[in-house]
């Protein structure tokens, strides 16, 4: 392999007219080098499936024609290729773009927050080309979907365990719980009820962790670090994500400066502010557990353990977040 890679100035970087002056690779990705060449620092990516660069290559440059350029986008060679193909690979090359992770400062997070609502005006009617129709993230489950049926599940197994005689200690722990899981399950309901569900089919989230997702440079300007995927699915699911982030942060303050910044591009709806408001006040350590207990992925003794440390978190962090709760909903 190191033969190879010794032979890529000669056989890779002069089909983009790039002189190579040193060649690093990645500490964490196999597929990954970083080069300093004649024209600026550069990165080389090795992909082992086409479709998968087609889809990148697609998606940065529908951002790009939509008025987004702060995505890595690829270089094209002098043939007017976005990629050089060696052996079983193929190989594209970005600007390098220096930075770090994004800390919860006012600093970093009001501006990724502009960026990530930038990212979704830009990704509107985003499709892939039709010979890669497979490739647009489409979950099993939707997001309101995927709340409804969380809380399904916990409202049958109440119900369930309810009737039986002879409780284990999780059973016993979660009942006890109940009027807490109870009132969490009007409010998804409430919420996430299918008719108030109206999915604009041009909207894209781009879903995972939206500020891990982000870069911000010595300018400071934020970046993606990677080309986003477009899942079909409301973008209020990433903004959803960032407050939540923020309240596990002990951040609550910091949600109406949140919604703030990101209606500065996008306005939301009355609705959109309740499912907000529900997603991030949500027991999800307390569903995990649920779901740990249902497949028995744990022992009892772990469970236990945990049922209380996170119980103690989330009305710790419910207490915090209340008063922004509530004003965020009566703001509207």
């Amino acid at each position: 392999m190191q033969a190879e890679i010794d032979q890529w100035p000669k056989t890779i970087f002069p089909q983009y007219g790039i002189r190579v002056l040193d060649l690093v690779p990645d500490e964490i990705r196999a597929d990954r080098w970083y080069a300093d060449t004649d024209k600026g620092k550069k990165i080389l990516d090795a992909y082992e499936d086409v479709q998968m660069l087609w889809q990148d290559f697609d998606v940065a440059e529908y951002l790009a024609r939509h008025g987004y350029r702060r995505i890595p986008r690829m270089i094209r060679t002098l043939y007017g290729d976005p990629y050089v193909h060696v052996h079983d690979k193929w190989f594209v090359l970005t600007d390098w773009i220096d930075g770090r992770k994004l800390r919860f400062s006012p600093e970093d997070v009001l501006p990724a927050i502009r960026n990530l609502a930038a990212v979704h005006q830009a990704l509107r009617g985003f499709e892939y080309f039709e010979y890669m129709e497979d490739g647009l993230s489409k979950p099993q489950l939707q997001w309101a979907e995927i709340m409804r049926a969380s809380i399904s599940d916990m409202e049958s197994a109440l119900l369930e365990w309810k009737k039986i005689a002879q409780k284990d200690l999780i059973q016993t722990r979660f009942l006890e719980q109940s009027e807490l899981l109870q009132n969490q399950i009007r409010h998804v309901s409430s919420a996430f009820g299918s008719e108030n569900m109206t999915i604009d089919p041009l909207d894209r989230c781009v879903g995972g962790a939206p500020f891990d997702q982000q870069w911000m440079s010595p300018s400071g300007k934020v970046y993606f670090r990677q080309v986003p995927k477009p899942i079909e699915d409301t973008p209020v699911f990433d903004l959803a994500r960032c407050c939540l982030y923020a309240v596990e942060q002990g951040h609550s303050d910091a949600i109406a400066d949140l919604i703030q910044e990101y209606e500065k591009i996008r306005e939301l709806s009355e609705m959109e502010l309740r499912q907000i408001a529900t997603y991030a006040s949500f027991p999800h350590g307390l569903w995990k557990l649920f779901y740990l207990y249902r497949r028995r992925r744990a022992s009892m003794e772990q469970l236990h353990g945990l049922f209380r440390q996170t119980l103690d978190q989330y009305r710790q962090r419910d207490q915090q977040f209340a008063p922004y709760r509530n004003r965020l909903l009566q703001e509207r």
